[in-house]
């Protein structure tokens, strides 16, 4: 593996795909990086058999980020790779965010070690993110000069609150799991060995036991509501209430409650 060597190794629990990001010095993330993310979730995500994905990092570490050591041109090299002076250019971290929540599939994010700059980021995007005891996050893009990304401006806050955001992004500080569990950043902190069954078991219980549809909308309607008002909330709720009651996955999950089974619900299509 050379030092810009990334893949994403990818294995099957049942339903659940597990993507591990594998590469050296703390799974950094470079343009290459950021590619093979991308690649791998939407192989993953276009699978029929595909109920759900896990994405983790390999070793010790989930991802430390760009590869800082590589200089002080570490991060506009990342930008120059990734094509940054094209006209509408986004940054790759916020491509797989977007990707990460805009998914037919759910994502649990397990967490099994360090997760700092890009690497904390990415977690953002995920439906659920579960961590490993021990592990640290940071947000300390002011330490070396630059604004967070990956849509975490946006995500965090709506995750932590706005204020608690603030000093986290400011001061660039560590955070404890327990402490990122205590704000709403992850909902639950287990032992290291077991983190991956934990997560696919999450994973597969969403992706198997909700409708896709109605996950998808949910998740809209959760986003939304955090810039509209309650009003608001309540017309957009009522109006996919209305065009969700009579639809297939309704009529299958109200079927398997009175016959007391498992739902079968279809693939997301056209999301």
């Amino acid at each position: 593996m050379t030092a810009d060597s990334f893949r994403v190794e990818t294995t099957t629990a049942g339903p659940v795909e597990v993507l591990t990001m594998c590469g050296k010095r703390g799974n950094t993330l470079s343009a290459q990086a950021f590619g093979a993310l991308e690649d791998a979730l939407r192989t993953a995500m276009s699978t029929a058999s595909v109920a759900g994905v896990v994405l983790t990092g390999s070793g010790r570490v989930f991802s430390v980020g760009a590869d800082l050591a590589a200089g002080p041109t570490a991060l506009s090299d990342l930008i120059a790779a990734d094509g940054g002076e094209r006209p509408g250019w986004l940054e790759p971290a916020g491509r797989v965010t977007t990707l990460l929540r805009s998914g037919p599939v759910p994502v649990v994010a397990a967490v099994n070690g360090d997760a700092v700059g890009g690497g904390a980021t990415l977690t953002l995007g995920a439906d659920v993110r579960i961590a490993a005891r021990g592990v640290r996050f940071g947000f300390g893009f002011g330490k070396v000069g630059v604004v967070p990304e990956g849509g975490s401006t946006w995500l965090l806050p709506r995750l932590v609150g706005l204020s608690r955001a603030t000093e986290w992004m400011l001061t660039g500080r560590v955070i404890a799991a327990e402490e990122a569990r205590d704000a709403g950043l992850v909902t639950e902190v287990g032992e290291p060995a077991a983190l991956i069954e934990r997560a696919v078991e999450m994973a597969r219980a969403i992706g198997l036991g909700t409708s896709p549809r109605a996950r998808w909308e949910t998740l809209r309607l959760l986003a939304d509501g955090q810039e509209g008002s309650f009003g608001e909330s309540r017309r957009r709720e009522s109006e996919v209430m209305r065009s969700l009651a009579g639809s297939r996955d309704a009529a299958e999950g109200m079927t398997a409650f009175v016959e007391r089974r498992a739902p079968r619900f279809g693939r997301l299509e056209g999301a």
